[in-house]
């Protein structure tokens, strides 16, 4: 019996207690463990419904980003449509002017080449009248230089004729006896 009361009772009695307190243990431990495995499928939920209203919420910012870059991309757009379009507008514009003066530029110079032209003309039609009217003077002074010459000319005859005439010779008179010189008074 004393193998029974050290050996064999306290085995039994650990065998017990262990079987008791394992099934308690064991109840306890299962429903702690259900316990977190329901507070662990409970937080994963949660983590699960708190992903899914972040990633609607990340969506729906998403979209309204997605939806103020689109319209800020339009206006930009627009912006750059209309600052393009004023900008070929002042272009046109400065063309046009630029047509316009180019237009006046060329009628003046088509004008001042015509008044160029007509002036020429006028200056040659002014020199050959000037070197007209040099000719004739030079004509007219080589005819008086001939008038001259022949005037010269036919004095010289005349005057040859007249010393070759008798009428103009003085007669050779002999001198007078007696008629010597008169006295002087």
């Amino acid at each position: 019996m004393s193998r029974f009361f050290y050996f064999i009772l306290p085995t039994a009695l650990a065998l017990l207690f262990a079987g008791y307190y394992f099934g308690i243990y064991d109840k306890e431990v299962r429903a702690k463990e259900a316990a977190a495995e329901k507070k662990e499928a409970d937080e994963k939920a949660q983590a699960e419904a708190q992903k899914k209203t972040d990633a609607e919420k990340a969506a729906q910012e998403a979209q309204i980003r997605a939806e103020q870059k689109r319209k800020d991309e339009e206006d930009r757009r627009k912006q750059r449509e209309d600052k393009q379009k004023q900008e070929d507008d002042n272009l046109r514009k400065m063309m046009e002017d630029a047509e316009t003066r180019a237009a006046n530029l060329s009628k003046k110079h088509a004008d001042l080449e015509i008044q160029l032209a007509s002036t020429r003309r006028s200056r040659e039609a002014e020199e050959a009248k000037t070197f007209e009217l040099r000719r004739e003077v030079e004509q007219i002074k080589i005819e008086r230089r001939n008038s001259e010459m022949d005037i010269q000319l036919d004095v010289e005859k005349i005057a040859s004729r007249v010393e070759a005439s008798s009428l103009v010779q003085m007669p050779i008179f002999q001198k007078l006896p007696g008629a010597e010189k008169a006295p002087a008074k």
